[in-house]
């Protein structure tokens, strides 16, 4: 089963803060995914960076092989 869904190395920060550090993040065709942490980790920042809802500093987001943001 391929990648639906590929984000490498993601880095946001919110003003001086860095709230992602090169985060990853594969969603493969066929499976669930549980984004599971404490408050404060970084779970929506995550998924709102792949939506395009935060500015990337570094990293892509790829659909089905294709990349559909960059830094």
């Amino acid at each position: 089963m391929g990648a639906v869904l590929e984000a490498r190395g993601l880095v946001v920060r919110r003003g001086q803060q860095t709230v992602l550090r090169g985060t990853d993040l594969t969603l493969n065709t066929g499976t669930c995914t549980l984004l599971l942490g404490e408050n404060g980790t970084g779970k929506s920042t995550l998924i709102e960076a792949v939506l395009g809802l935060h500015p990337l500093e570094e990293g892509e987001v790829r659909a089905q092989g294709k990349v559909v943001r960059d830094a």
